[in-house]
This record gives structure tokens, C-alpha cells and sequence, in this order.
């Protein structure tokens, strides 16, 4: 069929040539980068440095870290216009995670607690190439004939390696910082596939994205597909991030419950030895639709949940009988409710209506426990 008899809403447009200026993240004094805690002036976009001898976390997670998950570009400006190039790189394994979420930018504007979707990187999946695939996308674009100053937050990738980016402003824009945070001491939140934001449908639809607007406060996502398993290296790096404000733990779904009951109070230890009073929140595994029958759950299945739940309850007990008032456990089964099938993608990754559902009953615990 010919292309003349798609949707013209599908389609992908060809940019023209601008006049626009482009920055790094780098080159601008209003630019605030958050979500990359170890990140260095004109360093990659890396969510962890390369593992060394003296933090050898897995292969996994070192892989997974190159993905800019959680990564998020804030500013103020007055540009009409703002645009984004960018070369990206992706891995192989990744056949439930949607085009734009994997490679694609968003956009919002306003404060962040107020801010709406403004702006994505359209893309024709039929014309990405792999492993690499360079590109630009307009994703602003309305006019501002008053010059009125308005607030941008561009959420990076979440399952691709950004090994190229540059933003483009109008010539004569002016930028300004973005609002202040709530607060300023980052949330911690490692974990799973599902945490790094698989089956999202943008990057500014994971959950942990919904919950720092929603918050107001930066979310650091140390989500690692399949990878993170609470390994002590990765629990002495987290401790070494400067002044976090909470730890979410979160890593249920690539452990079995031996391997939990395991590194669980170990990583609890190691970063409440160098935190003494940061809140630490633990959470079970959401509740699967194959684990929920229409009568009950099956016996193995009941018996490994009620398991998981006493190794989180005893290293909570554990750590409160140690004077520690500031260790907290959230059951999983209780994030989700209703058609829990309806949550996933792929039954096993939360969709759009799941991350959602995630962040609209996390948040409020959280804004209580890490005042």
C-alpha cells in the first residue's frame, strides 16, 4: 500500500533544516541533569561508573547502567521551539519494551508536581537500525509571541545507551534554572526490569518518573533488567551517593527467595551502616496475573509469597530490634487491585495503566516516610 494512505497522524515528518542553537547538557549554566548521581562533566550518560576491582558488580549491571534510565534534563526557557539530537545504542533482549520508551525522549512542561506531556520523539519503528540509530525529533513546538518563561523537564531513554545528545533552542532564547526541588536529598530506587521502566510506553511514564513529579523530588533509578539481586557491591555504591534523602529496595522478581533471605539484610546493613538515619523501604514482589487465579492463588505460588513476606518482616524486626526506626516494609500484593491482568503488557511487565496504578499508591507512603 502506499504511504499516501496511512494515517497522517502516524506518520513520521522529515525535519527542515533549523536555526536553532544546540547545546550539550554541559554547556549551559541553567541546565540541571538529575538521575545520574556518578556522572561527570562531559562524561557518558552512565547511571553507574565501569565497574573496577573495588566495586565489581555483574556484567549485568554494567551492561544495563549504560542505559540512561531515570535521566532527566531540567530547565526554564522561553524558546518557541526545542528540538533534540541524539545517537543511541541498543542491546539485544528487549522484545517487550515499545520503541519510544526504549529509544525515545518526552517532554513536560511546567513545574514538575504540575506538569503536563508536551512533546515525544516521534519514530518510525521501520527505520530504526541496530545497534546504533541516530536521529532528530522536534518536541516543542507553539508559539510565544510574549516571550512568556516556561519549565521543561526531557526524560532520556530508558532502555538504550545515549551515546549522543544536543538540544536546540531558538537563537535568541533565554534560559533560566528550573524550580527548586521539594527537596533536595534524592530517593533511591533499585530493583528490577520493572523499575528501569520495561513496557512503558514513554520514559516519562515510568513509574519512578510519575512518582518524582508527583513528589517533586529527584527519583535515582537503579533498576537493572534481570541483573539487580542485591549483590554487596551494589549496596556499597548506593551508600556512597551523597546525602539520599530514602532507599527503596526492590529487587524481588530476579531473586528466588533463598537469594533473598541472603543478600536482603546484608544490603539493608550496608547502607544503614553509612546512613544512620535515611529512611530504607523495602517491597515485595506486585502480584503477578498467573499468580492470581479467579479462586485462589495455586498452593506453590501462595507458599513462595507468604516465604517472601517473613524474609522482609524478620530483617524488618531484625533491624527495629536494633534501635533502627527508620526501616520500613511495603507488601507488594497491595500496589495493585482490580483486573490486575489489565496492569501488564506482558504479564509480567506493568503497562501505562500499571505504572500508574504503582505510583498513585506509593507516593503517599512515601511522602510520609521520608519527611
Amino acid at each position: 500500500m502506499s504511504s499516501q494512505y496511512s494515517d497522517p497522524n502516524m506518520r513520521v515528518k522529515k525535519l527542515k533544516n533549523d536555526d536553532l542553537r544546540y547545546f550539550s547538557v554541559d554547556d549551559c549554566e541553567h541546565f540541571v541533569l538529575e538521575g545520574l548521581p556518578f556522572r561527570e562533566k562531559q562524561g557518558k550518560f552512565r547511571r553507574l561508573p565501569e565497574r573496577d576491582e573495588l566495586f565489581p558488580y555483574t556484567e549485568g549491571v554494567d551492561l544495563y547502567a549504560t542505559h540512561s534510565a531515570g535521566a532527566c534534563l531540567r530547565f526554564s526557557t522561553d524558546s518557541a521551539d526545542i528540538r533534540i539530537k541524539a545517537k543511541v545504542r541498543m542491546h539485544f533482549n528487549s522484545g517487550d519494551i515499545m520503541t519510544l520508551g526504549r529509544i525515545g525522549f518526552d517532554l513536560y512542561c511546567g513545574k514538575p508536581n504540575e506538569s503536563f506531556c508536551a512533546g515525544v520523539t516521534k519514530i518510525n519503528f521501520d527505520e530504526v537500525t541496530f545497534p546504533d540509530y541516530e536521529y532528530s525529533a522536534q518536541l516543542y513546538n507553539r508559539p510565544n509571541p510574549k516571550k512568556v518563561m516556561h519549565e521543561f523537564q526531557v526524560y532520556f531513554p530508558l532502555y538504550a545507551e545515549v551515546l549522543e545528545f544536543s538540544i536546540g533552542l531558538e537563537k535568541d532564547a533565554v534560559t533560566a534554572p528550573p524550580s527548586p526541588r521539594s527537596d533536595d536529598r534524592p530517593i533511591i530506587l533499585y530493583g528490577t526490569s520493572i523499575e528501569q521502566g520495561c513496557s512503558a510506553s514513554r520514559p516519562g511514564m515510568c513509574y519512578a518518573a510519575i512518582m518524582s513529579r508527583k513528589l517533586n523530588r529527584e527519583v535515582i533509578n537503579m533498576g537493572f533488567a534481570g541483573s539487580g539481586k542485591g549483590e554487596p557491591a551494589m549496596a556499597e555504591k548506593l551508600a556512597s551517593i551523597n546525602d539520599p534523602g530514602a532507599y527503596i529496595l526492590w529487587y524481588d522478581s530476579n531473586v528466588s527467595p533463598e537469594e533473598l533471605e541472603k543478600t536482603l539484610p546484608k544490603f539493608t546493613d550496608i547502607l544503614r551502616f553509612a546512613h544512620r538515619k535515611t529512611p530504607i523501604i523495602t517491597i515485595s514482589k506486585l502480584p503477578y496475573p498467573d499468580e492470581i487465579a479467579a479462586d485462589a492463588y495455586d498452593d506453590a505460588m501462595f507458599e513462595e509469597r507468604q516465604q517472601r513476606t517473613r524474609i522482609h518482616h524478620e530483617n524488618m524486626t531484625r533491624r527495629v530490634n536494633a534501635g533502627d526506626a527508620r526501616i520500613h516494609f511495603i507488601d507488594g500484593r497491595k500496589l495493585l487491585s482490580g483486573d490486575v491482568a489489565d496492569c501488564f503488557h506482558d504479564l509480567i511487565h506493568p503497562n501505562d495503566h500499571g505504572m500508574g496504578k504503582i505510583a498513585e499508591l506509593l507516593v503517599p507512603r512515601l511522602a510520609v516516610l521520608t519527611q
